[in-house]
């Protein structure tokens, strides 16, 4: 994917999970996808796609 972005001149962004997911109960499995999810806003926000 990063090759790709390189060569068409993109600069992709990344959501890094914390792992390991598997045998994560239900609350927490939540916890990692609400903080991946708040990783995507902030990014949005940086790049001044959302307020």
């Amino acid at each position: 994917m990063q090759a790709q972005a390189k060569a068409r001149r993109a600069d992709p962004r990344l959501v890094v999970i914390d792992h390991p997911i598997g045998g994560l109960s239900e609350t927490e499995l939540a916890g990692r996808i609400d903080a991946a999810f708040d990783g995507v806003l902030e990014t949005f926000r940086a790049m001044e796609v959302l307020p």
